[in-house]
């Protein structure tokens, strides 16, 4: 059964206005229609489908004729794209589909479902909003997925056909071209993709007028037959160059990658425009493959940080302009991560020496550890305490930090030093450490090393 839901979201989802897109024509030829008598009609009756999908470029130029498509239809409706006219209620030779401008100026469709005789009404609607300017190109699609009635007529572009293939109702003033049906209803997202491409073939294309040949009077249907035939023969509508201004869908520019340290990707690109945002893919095998998302940034940025990578590593790139559909992606451009470099940091003698903190630290507690560090000794520096000691052991006295966790602040409690690795001055100057292991027992666990250490030496 026909479902009026689906027809109205296919008709008010089907227009879009080109005065939003971006760069000049691609296509080569249009068709001028002049809105009393010319129209271009299939050569032969048929393309009737169950499901289909029907798409054109047009631009309005003037006022045209208007047409009925009969009982419960659309009235004073000017035709870009018909299969059938008003010609019988209740008739397989009635109207089968219609998409055109409606009286007040919006886009409009109508379709007469064939049951039985006395049972064929017809399904018009009208756009409520998206006023259709005269002298902009504008792409519309009517979709269908129910079933369709059986109807011998021919398809017409800027008018309405009887089953006779000559008696008119109804005509176009202004330009049309890359008029398309399929017998597929395809989804807003299908016909986004390739609105702006000249298809000359695809699954469930089954009328394809590109209206590129640019004289004579037949417009060739590149994926089979019927081809259409211009009329009337002896003024039938004008060649007009360019056609529809087609457009690719738009993706950043200029993207280019460079890595300034080993940690980190930088990335820069040039904003098109009209993105409602932006993603940012990274490959670690090669150009052609492997890209995964790694962020998604909002419209009119031009630029990201890429702090996941890792050293002497190379990466490839690519940024897609997203927007309703699918994403249009930038060029791929690649850098490759210098090795780490053999940094170290120096630390002033006295007790305002500088140092490094990484702040409260509970997900470094282990009850099982190793600490490690390269050092070079070049002076005293200022020693402190790791504790009081307890009834096993005294911390140590007269020692320089190296690495540690907490400090000698509240013997018996969980403020106490955690860990210490360091070197002790006195009596000698070698390696020591210390560990205490709870909370409450107070005990600490201090070892001093045997092998005496040289300044200015790493070890």
């Amino acid at each position: 059964m026909f479902n009026p839901s689906r027809f109205v979201s296919a008709a008010l989802l089907g227009m879009a206005g080109a005065l939003s897109l971006a760069r000049p024509a691609a296509a080569q030829t249009g068709l001028q229609f002049n809105g009393s008598t010319q129209y271009v009609r299939s050569a032969t009756p048929g393309l009737t489908a169950s499901q289909f999908t029907v798409e054109l470029w047009f631009r309005r130029d003037g006022t045209g004729t208007g047409a009925s498509t009969g009982s419960g239809g659309l009235s004073g409706a000017f035709p870009l794209v018909a299969k059938g006219a008003a010609q019988a209620e209740d008739n397989v030779s009635d109207l089968n589909y219609f998409l055109g401008i409606s009286s007040t100026n919006t886009l409009c469709a109508d379709f007469e479902h064939f049951v039985a005789a006395g049972n064929s009404p017809n399904h018009p609607l009208t756009a409520a909003t998206g006023t259709i300017n005269v002298g902009t190109w504008y792409h519309g699609a009517l979709t269908y997925d129910g079933p369709a009635s059986s109807t011998n007529t021919y398809v017409a572009i800027a008018t309405t056909l009887q089953t006779n293939g000559t008696s008119t109702a109804g005509f176009f003033n202004g330009a049309i071209d890359e008029v398309r049906i399929w017998n597929v209803a395809r989804s807003q997202c299908d016909i986004i993709g390739s609105m702006t491409q000249e298809l000359t073939s695809g699954s469930g294309l089954i009328a394809r007028w590109g209206l590129n040949e640019g004289s004579g009077t037949t417009a060739v249907n590149s994926s089979g037959t019927p081809n259409g035939e211009l009329r009337p023969t002896a003024t039938p509508p004008l060649w007009v160059t360019p056609g529809s201004p087609f457009t690719d869908p738009i993706a950043p520019t200029g993207l280019a990658a460079s890595a300034p340290n080993p940690n980190q990707g930088h990335l820069t690109w040039g904003d098109a425009g009209g993105e409602s945002g932006y993603q940012v893919e990274r490959s670690s095998t090669g150009p052609g493959s492997g890209f995964a998302t790694l962020a998604t940034l909002a419209a009119n940025a031009t630029s990201y940080e890429d702090f996941t990578v890792s050293p002497s590593t190379t990466y490839w790139y690519r940024v897609a302009g997203t927007g309703a559909c699918n994403p249009s992606y930038s060029n791929v451009s690649s850098a490759t991560t210098p090795l780490e470099p053999c940094n170290a940091l120096s630390f002033n003698t006295g007790t305002t020496g500088g140092y490094v903190t990484f702040g409260a630290a509970p997900g470094l507690d282990a009850s099982a550890f190793t600490v490690e560090t390269w050092f070079m000794r070049t002076g005293a520096g200022a020693v402190t305490s790791t504790g009081a000691g307890g009834s096993s052991a005294l911390g140590l006295t007269n020692v320089v930090p190296l690495v540690a966790k907490g400090r000698g602040e509240g013997d018996g409690g969980q403020i106490d030093c955690n860990y210490f690795l360091g070197i002790q001055n006195t009596p000698s100057v070698v390696l020591a450490a210390d560990y205490e292991h709870d909370a409450t027992s107070n005990n600490n666990h201090a070892i001093i090393g045997t092998t005496v250490l040289q300044n200015a030496r790493s070890t």
